[in-house]
């Protein structure tokens, strides 16, 4: 077979995977209603320069604290500015310290995982322990010890929350690494003498992605919330960037007489977190065959 009609043999095939994708997901309920959330929450992060109406930090000592009205749609903070353009622009930090600490936590829990599932004995035994001592410790306690360290900003946040959620990844890569090297086809790439890094990236991997992309979604929602409470805690991102948690940190002394301070921050970040656990849910329903309803 040539060259061409194998590309275009791999197209149809990844075509028809991406339609067969859609078809399910179309017949899930939850995974649509977060997709279609999700997919709102990343629009507006994208054009936040068009969406805001005003500059995030811009202040004004004659608007502050107005509540929600046509000029300031979620009304305006302590410090006069717009709440809603906070939020706009609030939404760029949370999906970008998500999208990083997720990529650092699936990186790392790849690597460790496929060592630890791969050659067992010893080196299982040294990974494992070092993902229980970091399991032992609680996440918000270990997040807090490793800012702490590094000092709060964007790239330690997201390095931080990174490290704090890369033993559930390398949990799941190890057990199905564990499952699959005991395959017939393994054992057949063993004997024919291939790479143990061949081996890892092109037999075990694509065996054990379907967990993983499920647990990458769940993550991310669990990766904003952190993010949020190291904000609140004043230890996350540092002002004046318009982060949810932070929003939320500086309205404490403000919730009798500005309850929009607190409500809209709020409800955007319950709003993105449950955006993820749905569309979690619906990827867990879509690719674990023994839940899946064609």
């Amino acid at each position: 077979m040539s060259l061409e009609k194998i590309t275009a043999t791999l197209k149809l095939e990844k075509e028809g995977s991406l339609r067969v994708f859609l078809k399910r997901l179309s017949k899930n309920a939850k995974g649509l209603f977060g997709g279609i959330l999700l997919f709102i929450v990343i629009l507006v992060a994208l054009l936040a320069p068009i969406i805001a109406p005003y500059d995030p930090n811009k202040i004004s000592s004659e608007e502050r604290l107005n509540p929600p009205n046509l000029t300031h749609f979620f009304g305006t903070d302590e410090l006069g500015r717009d709440i809603f353009s906070r939020i706009v622009w609030g939404a760029r930090i949370s999906l970008f310290v998500g999208l990083i600490s997720v990529t650092i936590a699936l990186g790392g829990g790849l690597i460790l995982g496929l060592l630890a599932g791969y050659y067992r004995r010893y080196v299982d035994e040294f990974i494992s322990r070092i993902v229980d001592i970091l399991l032992s410790f609680p996440a918000i306690l270990l997040a807090l010890l490793i800012v702490t360290v590094l000092g709060p900003s964007i790239p330690n946040i997201a390095l931080t929350v990174g490290i704090i959620y890369m033993p559930q990844f390398a949990r799941i890569v190890r057990a199905g690494a564990l499952s699959v090297r005991e395959k017939d086809f393994v054992q057949a790439a063993i004997a024919a003498g291939d790479g143990d890094l061949r081996i890892m990236i092109v037999e075990i991997l694509p065996n054990t992605l379907a967990p993983l992309i499920v647990q990458s979604s769940i993550t991310f929602a669990f990766a904003i919330l952190t993010e949020a409470a190291l904000s609140f805690l004043g230890l996350g991102v540092p002002p004046p960037h318009p982060a949810w948690g932070s929003m939320l940190y500086d309205a404490r002394g403000y919730m009798e007489i500005a309850p929009w301070m607190t409500m809209f921050p709020g409800f955007a970040i319950f709003l993105t977190v449950l955006a993820f656990n749905m569309f979690g849910d619906g990827l867990r329903d879509i690719l674990d065959p023994r839940l899946r309803i064609d």
